[in-house]
């Protein structure tokens, strides 16, 4: 991977910049991951924050487009 885009809704379209604290608290709630074994808890922890301090790390902010005039399931792939 070469970069890490955190996405959002918004009110318009953008990328903004995240910081790594910023970056690794959002990727780290984003990780599902059950584990007994401390040694593999911190181990997935120290991949995500290795893994914000070497890509660089923005926020994709975009706005929610709303198929118009579409009912889903009858002539989107051409099987009407």
């Amino acid at each position: 991977m070469v970069a890490l885009y955190l996405l959002a809704q918004g009110p318009e379209n953008r990328i903004d910049p995240v910081g790594e604290a910023d970056a690794g608290r959002e990727l780290l709630g984003n990780i599902l991951f059950f584990a007994e074994d401390p040694e593999f808890v911190h181990r997935a922890f120290q991949a995500a924050c290795d893994f914000v301090h070497r890509v660089p790390r923005s926020r994709l902010t975009f706005v929610r487009m709303r198929a118009s005039g579409v009912e889903l399931g009858k002539g989107t792939y051409g099987d009407e």
